[in-house]
């Protein structure tokens, strides 16, 4: 069956991508699936999918997808890769081709935005994806850093935490969307491969089906934003793999406010919230060299891990 290579041409293929990418999840364990919509919305750093999104179909049946970005991550340009091959059509090269052309436009186009700057290839994949694993290591990727998705399996049990002095936690609105996200950003500043968050990361999550900042819980003190957890609820997941699961997303609190239990505080109520809403189980993901002391922190509060994700990384040349 011969295998032919690709552009993204128009909206139309983000439905064959996330098919792509769904497959590869659901038979590797991993629960993570995405739909056209949230692909289409997501804000991929300096991307242009005309160039930087690639598919291998056979028999006009997209087989494999690869997905390309750039960004300054710590004060270094990483080069970062995405990809994934139906089950059925792996070991047969698709994989290695793939991550060939997404690394060279990624490279052919830096060179020339970013002329004469070191450069590093990065790409995250959960440990389990063996194949995706040995393909890495081929191409003389190293494990740089490690990461783990995190589960608490029961929330209705969930100790109400005070906050302190002086700090009051509500639910976000829309209109403090972009004072969240301002101190989220200043949070995350110390945290491994932080990148500054941009107006297009923004337009990028507003646009996304599921964003709804009501389920955000958000720590005042005054009109400053003290700390947040962004909540989401995928409800095409859950349906799909029949949970009633939520997300914790970007757990920060801002430095003039840490070691005084707010984390903490803001995880319980939550949990609290989700629970109300019919959620029975919660998950966050934590980069194992956080530096705030995230992980137990996390576990302390009934969280156990469940999965682990791998930082790939190489060198690039000059």
């Amino acid at each position: 069956m011969p295998i032919t290579y690709r552009t993204w041409r128009d909206a139309s293929d983000w439905a064959a991508i996330a098919d792509v990418l769904n497959a590869e999840s659901i038979a590797d364990g991993t629960e993570y699936l995405r739909t056209p919509a949230e692909l289409a919305a997501e804000h991929r750093p300096n991307t242009d999918p005309r160039r930087d999104v690639f598919l291998a179909e056979a028999d006009g049946r997209a087989v494999g997808v690869a997905l390309g970005s750039w960004a300054v991550r710590d004060g270094a340009l990483t080069l970062d890769s995405e990809g994934a091959v139906r089950p059925e059509m792996r070991r047969r090269g698709i994989g290695s081709t793939l991550l060939r052309e997404v690394q060279d436009e990624l490279l052919r186009r830096t060179s020339v935005e970013e002329p004469g700057r070191a450069r590093r290839l990065h790409a995250w994949v959960p440990e389990q994806q063996t194949g995706a694993v040995a393909l890495l290591e081929r191409d003389g990727y190293a494990i740089e850093r490690y990461g783990f998705e995190m589960i608490r399996r029961c929330l209705d049990q969930v100790e109400p935490m005070a906050a302190p002095d002086a700090v009051t936690i509500r639910s976000g609105t829309r209109d403090e969307v972009a004072a969240i996200v301002a101190a989220e950003d200043e949070a995350f500043r110390d945290h491994p491969g932080h990148r500054d968050w941009t107006d297009e990361d923004t337009r990028g999550m507003i646009a996304q089906p599921h964003f709804d900042p009501t389920l955000w819980l958000v720590a005042w003190d005054g009109d400053q934003v003290a700390g947040a957890v962004e909540n989401w609820i995928y409800s095409n997941e859950n349906e799909q793999l029949g949970i009633q699961r939520a997300w914790l997303d970007r757990v920060s609190v801002r430095r003039p406010w840490r070691q005084r239990g707010l984390a903490r505080a803001l995880i319980a109520a939550s949990l609290r919230a989700l629970h109300e809403r019919g959620i029975t189980e919660a998950m966050l993901g934590v980069d194992a060299k956080n530096p705030s002391g995230a992980l137990p922190l996390y576990e302390s509060l009934g969280f156990e891990r469940l999965r682990t994700g791998l930082l790939y990384a190489r060198q690039a040349p000059r």
